[in-house]
């Protein structure tokens, strides 16, 4: 019913211009040869909402400067009459998870980790000590290893330790540790970066300035930038839809007066792709973000 309500209400009513649906990439997945979850909405709403063009993305983070295993789905509609739907910016490229971490913070003494995670750092140290001998060209010069160190190899939750990036920032991976992987001989304070993984620099993984973390509680840091839409990512999706329906004329059925063309122009000002530097972070922020 709500479905319904919102194809009438939006759509067919001739009011709704552009659409973005995000999700995991678990809707991709087939199971039993039959179709996934994207294929029946796709479907679907081609049949319902034959008014729309609708096309599915499939989006990583890493690719658009943000280095982290984060991958996206995006499913986007446009309007026939509004404008062609046009495709997501191309990838920005990649950067390295050190250009993300404040090389100034203190080391972690290991008598400071908890006993059992303790111990699954120092397995992950020897494998990848193992690995650095064997296969030296998968660490580039001056890497930074990330692993979550509450999971262990043959548990519940198998451990991914991942290099020059982090794993999926989600609302509860706590106990993300970032350590240099050529410098693993010194002692743990003479090592380039030693340590959890700051909440601040979850933000600026996101794409967002690290001084956004100063406006939120402590103990809510890890889960906001968990839940957090990376900047990115919205600039990739949503900056040519805006830009394609600028010639479009303003919608008054919501009471909105901004035409499409401010709205892009207003967009590509406060979240396109601009360089800012805070401390070592290279970061992709919005002025709005800022203040």
């Amino acid at each position: 019913g709500s479905e319904m309500c919102i194809r009438d209400s939006f759509i067919k009513a001739g009011c709704l211009q552009f659409a973005v649906v995000e999700n995991v990439m678990g809707i991709l997945k087939q199971w039993n040869a039959l179709p996934s979850f994207m294929d029946c909405v796709l479907q679907s709403l081609r049949k319902e909402c034959p008014e729309f063009a609708w096309v599915v993305d499939t989006l990583h983070a890493e690719e658009y400067k943000l280095p982290q295993e984060r991958n996206r789905v995006f499913l986007r509609g446009m309007r026939r009459t509004t404008a062609s739907l046009p495709a997501v910016l191309a990838p920005f490229g990649k950067a390295k998870l050190a250009d993300f971490l404040n090389l100034q913070l203190p080391y972690t003494r290991r008598d400071e980790i908890p006993e059992g995670k303790r111990y699954n750092l120092f397995q992950i140290e020897l494998d990848l000590q193992v690995r650095l001998k064997n296969n030296p060209q998968d660490f580039p010069a001056g890497c930074v290893a990330c692993a979550a160190i509450d999971r262990a190899e043959g548990k519940v939750f198998p451990q991914r330790i991942t290099i020059d990036k982090t794993c999926t920032l989600t609302t509860a991976n706590r106990f993300l540790f970032v350590f240099s992987v050529h410098d693993m001989h010194l002692a743990d304070k003479d090592r380039k970066v030693f340590r959890w993984l700051h909440p601040a620099e979850r933000f600026g993984l996101q794409g967002l300035t690290p001084k956004l973390a100063k406006l939120i509680p402590f103990e809510k840091l890890v889960k906001a930038s968990g839940n957090m839409y990376p900047v990115p990512f919205m600039t990739a999706v949503l900056s040519p839809m805006l830009a394609a329906s600028a010639d479009s004329q303003p919608g008054t059925c919501l009471g909105t007066t901004v035409p499409p063309s401010m709205a892009a122009s207003r967009f590509t000002v406060q979240i396109g792709k601009k360089r800012k530097t805070c401390g070592r972070c290279l970061l992709y922020t919005s002025d709005a973000a800022d203040e």
